[in-house]
């Protein structure tokens, strides 16, 4: 499925195959049983959910609030800046990897079971919460419980490394 263009709302479900989205709308959403999702654009409400299939998500500049991405065997990957207003982010058996400044007075929460957990960002702010059991955690700039700023990010892997990483102001996500 590929589909280019500007929409007030995008509604995709499909069995099996993979989904090239290159609009802007105000929702989206989007459910496969089988197959890639990527999506380039400008989208306020979003929700992407795959059973088996990776999920590559770049948002441009329009101030995305609030965002769900899921996937049970699959790699998430999700780069805009800012980020959305509220995040969450889960997979059962895949790589999450995110890179963006977090909103303001945002949330940003990513869940796997298996899989390691990478954050790359231009500010140290907000409040990190990060475990895993049988992996390492590391934050660049603060101890992974410190507050600041009234911001919140929670991380939590079952089984997978997390890594937090400060990128100098400027550089592209």
């Amino acid at each position: 499925v590929d589909v280019q263009g500007v929409f007030r709302e995008i509604e995709l479900r499909t069995a099996s195959g993979d989904i090239k989205l290159d609009a802007d709308a105000e929702r989206v959403d989007i459910k496969t049983l089988s197959g890639d999702v990527r999506l380039e654009g400008a989208v306020a409400d979003l929700d992407v959910e795959a059973i088996s299939g990776n999920l590559e998500l770049r948002l441009r500049q329009l101030q995305t609030k609030r965002m769900r991405s899921q996937t049970t065997n699959g790699s998430i990957s999700h780069r805009s800046n800012p980020l959305p207003q509220s995040e969450d982010v889960q997979t059962v058996n895949g790589e999450v990897e995110i890179t963006g400044e977090l909103a303001k007075d945002g949330e940003l929460r990513v869940r796997t079971m298996s899989g390691s957990i990478d954050w790359v960002r231009t500010k140290s702010n907000g409040e990190i919460s990060a475990r895993s059991r049988s992996g390492s955690v590391h934050v660049d700039g603060q101890a992974p419980s410190a507050t600041a700023g009234g911001r919140r990010v929670e991380f939590v892997s079952f089984s997978g490394d997390i890594s937090v990483k400060s990128k100098t102001k400027g550089a592209a996500p």
